[in-house]
């Protein structure tokens, strides 16, 4: 799991936080798919060194769906130069977001020096390059990639230094905006090819299909010539199963190698999956909120006069919750008086809140909770985000588990809200996103009928099972956790995950839901979003963003808090 910052943030901050895609339609002549093999050996980077056995890897495709997160690999390939361009120079142009990128041609290792963007931009070295009909090749070694939350940022780019060169811009285009598909049957998608800098370009078409467990389920290919002006190309697929499947489509010909990545959605609303709720589950929530309910609260507020501003009075909020831990958190009101609707906001793994992003209503209270190990209460229980961190901490006993507490340090904040005066307790929500849509989920479900709705937004800690298959380097971590505690499988971690999995728990919940998933997202993919979505028995609504990764951005901030609003009875905030 990673970092994901909150939800309700400014909407200039949650933009920011979105990586783009690598841009496509550039002119270039080296494929997006190398080979790929795992580990670290200098002599990898010979071309006389084999690579049969090797496996693919699509450079525009984030290092975590190929289960690279952190680790050391080689990537190959090979490029010829065209006849037109002999004699001229020609121009390297990459993103390699990782700790440490090294670029080789035909063995030889090149200078390579990115800028904080983790780009780079060189001229090749003439006397390296092979010509006419010999073939080139490429080698790199990365260390360490960095985290991209689902969209894949990373290319390499070859074309002449100057002057303009042919290049296809294709663009996948889906009948409806959320990319979709109620219903299993009828899938069909268009595609166009925009041909740039030529007149004329005749190469191979190639639609690849894969469903969120990294199995293929179709391949089209067809030779097509382009030319001026053309009319979308139609496809259409065979009848598929509820689920989500990733478009790789790509062209090729001689001077272009051209590539477009897609998600859509196919009936996610009858998406299932395995039962896992163990047969003594209500009986453990009860246990664990008796043990809440013997603990004193203790509630305080500290007035923060530096923080406060003349429509909000910003307070520090502290309560005990269980296992010895107080927890703080950011209370902010609004600075005159009356009855005011509250949102809880939980928070993503390893995120703390700032007071500030609090105060843009003046007609809802805000807390910012700050769970055990996250923020200001972490001074008990603190084990950290690495591995086996907080994911891992005490993951083998289903009583102590750090999500039991975290769970209940939730209801601790809601008997917080319910308790002040200047709140309408029949109007109190919670939202989070991330880790912080999981503990959304698992406070509604566990909340008892007290609270008016819920906005989770690529909701953590549902569909455990599955999520292990589809975010496969959560395995490695479990593995290292295993390996620190001396002991431990799988099948052990699985138990106190059912009584944890807010799959299991999201029938109990009683208060309208809204749900937001992005189709990029491969740290909580969207797969795991439905499952808990469509064990859901209350009025309930998702929004799909098709092109976002795990940070939805400004949209979902703004959709939700509308949502929020109406389910308050506010008037819409221009």
């Amino acid at each position: 799991m990673k970092t994901i910052p909150l939800f309700w943030a400014p909407l200039a901050l949650a933009s920011a936080l979105i990586l783009a895609p690598a841009t496509h339609g550039a002119a270039n002549i080296v494929n997006q798919t190398w080979q790929l093999r795992t580990g670290d050996d200098a002599q990898w980077a010979s071309p006389a060194y084999p690579v049969n056995h090797w496996r693919d890897y699509n450079l525009g495709i984030s290092p975590e769906s190929h289960a690279l997160e952190g680790s050391t690999f080689w990537l190959r390939q090979t490029f010829r130069v065209p006849d037109r361009w002999d004699g001229k120079p020609l121009r390297c142009e990459l993103r390699l977001s990782a700790d440490d990128a090294r670029l080789y041609l035909n063995g030889e290792q090149l200078p390579l020096k990115r800028d904080a963007e983790q780009s780079a931009s060189f001229t090749l070295p003439p006397e390296r390059l092979r010509r006419g009909a010999e073939e080139n090749h490429l080698a790199l070694r990365i260390r360490g990639p960095h985290y991209s939350g689902g969209v894949g940022t990373d290319f390499l780019r070859i074309r002449p230094e100057n002057g303009p060169a042919p290049s296809v811009a294709l663009s996948l285009g889906f009948p409806a905006h959320d990319h979709v598909f109620s219903k299993r049957d009828g899938i069909g998608f268009s595609l166009t090819a925009v041909l740039a800098e030529a007149e004329s370009s005749a190469g191979t078409l190639r639609l690849c299909v894969e469903n969120e467990f990294h199995k293929q389920v179709c391949v089209q290919q067809r030779e097509i010539a382009l030319s001026g002006a053309r009319a979308p190309i139609e496809f259409s697929l065979p009848s598929l199963p509820s689920g989500f499947y990733r478009v790789v489509a790509s062209y090729s010909a001689p001077e272009i190698e051209s590539q477009e990545v897609q998600w859509f959605a196919v009936a996610p609303t009858e998406l299932h999956c395995r039962e896992t709720a163990p047969a003594d589950l209500a009986d453990f929530w009860k246990r664990a909120k008796a043990e809440l309910a013997a603990v004193a609260p203790e509630f305080s507020v500290t007035l923060d006069e530096t923080r406060s501003t003349a429509t909000h009075r910003v307070y520090t909020a502290s309560m005990k919750s269980v296992e010895g831990v107080t927890l703080r958190s950011w209370y902010v009101v609004p600075n005159r008086p009356g009855k005011f609707p509250a949102v809880l906001h939980v928070p993503g793994y390893g995120g703390t809140f700032k007071p500030e992003w609090f105060t843009n209503d003046d007609d809802i209270v805000h807390l910012g909770l700050e769970v055990r190990g996250h923020g200001r209460s972490a001074d008990v229980i603190n084990p950290g985000f690495g591995t086996p961190g907080y994911v891992g901490y005490k993951v083998l006993e289903p009583e102590h588990y750090i999500y039991r507490g975290a769970y209940l340090d939730c209801l601790r904040a809601l008997d917080f809200l319910c308790s002040r005066q200047e709140i309408d307790s029949t109007r109190i929500a919670v939202e989070g996103g991330s880790q912080g849509g999981g503990l959304a989920i698992a406070t509604a479900a566990l909340a008892d009928g007290r609270l008016k709705c819920c906005a989770t937004a690529v909701p953590f800690l549902g569909d455990f099972l599955h999520h292990l298959e589809i975010r496969s380097v959560y395995i490695p971590e479990f593995e290292e956790t295993f390996k620190a505690m001396g002991r431990g499988t799988f099948s052990d971690v699985a138990v106190t995950m059912s009584y944890i999995d807010t799959v299991n728990l999201a029938p109990w919940i009683r208060c309208p839901v809204l749900m937001g998933s992005g189709l990029f997202d491969d740290d909580c993919p969207s797969h795991i979003n439905f499952a808990v979505y469509n064990r859901l028995t209350v009025p309930k609504e998702y929004h799909v963003y098709p092109d976002r990764p795990h940070f939805l951005g400004p949209e979902w901030g703004t959709d939700s808090r509308a949502w929020l609003r109406r389910q308050f009875g506010l008037p819409e905030v221009k």
